[in-house]
């Protein structure tokens, strides 16, 4: 019987998730180590795509390659009956598709003291990105998960054939990681760059003896064997534990996996090109451009164009990888197409079909032709760009991508100030070539240095010191300063110099300041500055700068430069707003209290913590943080205040969809109109308020997972967590992010 039970969905996202346990704990994360030995082979080819959108196989640095195990009736390479829709009908494409399948399955369990079950699973699987057959949607990627639900608490290391992986238990929370590589749909070699490879295979794979493999498989999945195929030489799962004295003890050990795979029979055929040209004399050329493995009878068949089939012709090169190296074939074909047929591309292109014949069944792609675009002539003066191509469809319109249209084969384009690097010319008939730019023109002259200055404080009192600020200047090594005005001759002003010099006012008036930056590429036009000094009899006046709205996370800078007659500057926060008092982790530290523009980070909200149920936890309304200015005068004794708050932007929340699968996965999925890489946590039940949460049944509060906001606004959370269904239903989560935002959502239970 084989084994199913560490076959078990795909994470999104390379992260430690929850295991299904009550109560649920916040689960040990993986630290990587670098083995000692250095690493020996790596997967290294993607096969073609095959007709269901994945590839056709992967090899590895061995040779071998291995296909995918999606067809169902092969007991030794078939999908889990509960990916596919309708288990009782045979597999296929779109219709019956299983949601995951693998190219390699190995996996490994043992009792190992401390540290009780100990799970290793090591797969490289393709699935789809939302869980849905939508073709686009595929992804491959290379799997490591190990688990160990039980692990009491200590630091335990486990070695493995592609690694070794370290963690810290605390809190009676066990290890369950998952690190998934190549999960960006349609990026299959994304699975290249993971852990995974080369294969694990029997350690008697490519013997003939009684206990080889199954023939055309490295493995067979019922049967705990030996294996090889480590590219570190580690071919089992070792369990360390380390003692108090920092000293690693060996609690278990196997060499015994179970795995799967079955060596690839068929090569499919990829399509580099299939272009048409239109000779002189008015014959129709067909070329086509194509590549699998070496030996095979790559076949072209178009009837309409006059060929029911008519093979490709070879040529074998070698590829080298790292130490190991194989074979490829290159296949083309030139046909001559019958007369009277018409050749089109674009949108309504003539279509050929390019078979691999050795296959069975025959492997086949259909595929649109397209002109061929040639471009003779990209270049740039300084001002004009100037591009000629040509199509190998005389009837061809050629478009310039960014700038326009080409007439009879040519234009240029005035008044370009900076061309791209590349040019792209594309046809209407589904041609495009890019070429790089060729350059000519007068030089760029490098920028002379820009002066730049600020006075501070900006409205001074007579005998208050004064600092003319030039540091923000570009390009300057040096600072020539000339006292341009000042309220009276006899006014002792002494030699400014460098970039933030000082000086003392002793009058009132108007003080001007002229500064030119001197740098390696010239002196810079003078910038001048007037400073308004106020007499010393004039009130001091506090002002502590305007209202800000910030998001939480980012750096805010608080403003008593406007301040007058100040000669000292102290901020303090305010304890409450509006009869609400200020939560504890929402008391900031300044960077400095007496400092004319100090800083400080708008705190996160506080998420709930794993494993819940959170009974007491509550949510930071968006109150403003209010901070008090208090500015003394130069005379020591006369001060005043202002007050200036902070709000934080308010966030909008989505919960999309909320799904558990009985067999132990949640996907939750949702949107913020705050797109800053913030975490959000989903929470079973609804009953986190601002307010404060009474105590609930045990089922509620506890945290499902974390998720990120990503770039575009959207963030989901795939893997385990509770059982919603006990131990009483719960029909919502509440999902709650560091920016504030709070969203409410129904859960939908399936099988």
């Amino acid at each position: 019987m084989r084994t199913t039970s560490k076959r078990t969905p795909v994470a999104v996202v390379a992260a430690a998730v929850a295991v299904l346990a009550a109560p649920l704990a916040l689960v040990a994360q993986a630290a990587v180590v670098q083995p000692s030995a250095p690493r020996a082979g790596s997967l290294v080819q993607v096969g073609p795509i095959a007709d269901h959108g994945f590839p056709s196989w992967y090899r590895d640095s061995n040779g071998i390659r291995l296909e995918g195990c999606w067809q169902s009736g092969d007991p030794l390479c078939e999908p889990l009956p509960d990916e596919i829709p309708n288990p009782n009908a045979p597999t296929s494409y779109p219709d019956n598709f299983p949601g995951e399948h693998f190219y390699q399955m190995a996996d490994a369990s043992l009792t190992a003291g401390a540290a009780g079950t100990v799970d290793v699973v090591l797969n490289l699987e393709g699935a789809w990105a939302a869980d849905a057959i939508v073709d686009g949607d595929q992804m491959v990627f290379g799997r490591v998960r190990i688990r160990a639900g039980d692990a009491a608490n200590g630091t335990y290391r486990v070695t493995h054939p592609y690694g070794v992986d370290e963690f810290t238990v605390t809190d009676g929370a066990g290890i369950n990681m998952t690190e998934d590589v190549g999960i960006t749909p349609g990026a299959f070699g994304g699975a290249l760059n993971s852990r995974v490879g080369p294969y694990l295979t029997w350690d008697t794979f490519g013997t003939t003896g009684p206990d080889a493999p199954p023939q055309g498989y490295i493995g067979d999945p019922g049967i705990a064997h030996k294996i090889k195929g480590s590219p570190y030489g580690t071919n089992l799962v070792r369990v360390e534990q380390q003692s108090s004295a920092g000293v690693w003890q060996t609690i278990g050990t196997t060499d015994l996996f179970n795995v799967q795979g079955r060596l690839a029979v068929n090569d499919g055929v990829d399509v580099q090109q299939a272009t048409y040209r239109t000779m002189p004399d008015g014959t129709n050329v067909v070329e086509v451009f194509a590549s699998s493995e070496v030996g095979n009878a790559i076949k072209m068949v178009a009837p309409a164009l006059g060929y029911k089939g008519i093979t490709l012709e070879e040529d074998d090169y070698t590829v080298q990888v790292g130490a190991s190296s194989h074979q490829e074939g290159r296949y083309f074909g030139r046909f001559a197409v019958k007369a009277g047929v018409a050749l089109t591309g674009g949108a309504d292109a003539t279509t050929v079909v390019i078979q691999n014949a050795s296959d069975v069944p025959v492997s086949t792609k259909t595929i649109p032709l397209s002109d061929v675009v040639t471009i003779t002539d990209a270049s740039y003066d300084g001002t004009q760009l100037t591009v000629k191509a040509n199509s190998s469809d005389p009837a061809a319109t050629l478009t310039v991508k960014g700038y326009g249209a080409l007439t009879d084969g040519s234009a240029t384009f005035g008044n370009v100030d900076a061309p791209p690097h590349i040019i792209t010319v594309t046809s209407n008939e589904g041609g495009s070539a890019t070429v790089p730019l060729a350059t000519s023109g007068p030089f760029t002259s490098p920028d002379a240095p820009v002066a730049a200055v600020l006075a501070s404080p900006t409205r001074p009192i007579q005998g208050q010191p004064v600092t003319l600020d030039a540091s923000g200047s570009l390009d300057a090594t040096s600072f020539e300063w000339t006292v341009v005005t000042k309220p009276a001759a006899a006014e002792a002003i002494p030699t400014l110099s460098g970039p933030t010099p000082t000086f003392t006012p002793s009058r009132p008036g108007i003080y001007e300041f002229s500064v030119v930056a001197v740098g390696d590429t010239g002196r810079s036009r003078p910038q001048t500055i007037s400073v308004q000094v106020l007499s010393a009899l004039a009130t001091v006046t506090a002002r502590a700068g305007a209202v800000q709205t910030v998001q939480r996370g980012t750096n805010v800078t608080l403003d008593g430069s406007l301040s007058i007659g100040a000669a000292s500057y102290k901020w303090e926060q305010i304890p409450n707003v509006d009869g609400q008092v200020i939560p504890a982790d929402h008391i900031v530290k300044l960077s400095s209290a007496t400092a004319v523009k100090p800083t400080f980070t708008f705190p996160l909200m506080a998420l709930p913590a794993a494993p819940g149920p959170n009974n007491t936890y509550t949510t930071v309304p968006a109150t403003p943080l209010r901070f008090k200015l208090t500015v003394t005068g130069v005379d020591g004794t006369t001060t005043s205040t202002a007050e200036t708050v902070v709000r934080p932007v308010v966030e909008t929340l989505t919960v999309a969809n909320a799904r558990y699968r009985t067999r132990g996965e949640w996907r939750v999925d949702g949107t913020s109109d705050l797109k800053a890489g913030q975490k959000v946590a989903i929470v079973l039940g609804s009953k986190l308020t601002t307010t404060g949460v009474p105590t609930i049944a045990s089922a509620r509060g506890q945290v499902i997972g974390f998720a990120t906001v990503d770039t575009l606004g959207a963030w989901s959370y795939v893997g385990a967590g509770p059982n919603p269904t006990t131990p009483l239903a719960v029909t919502t989560v509440t999902a709650v992010s560091a920016q504030g935002g709070q969203a409410v959502g129904t859960v939908t239970v399936t099988g």
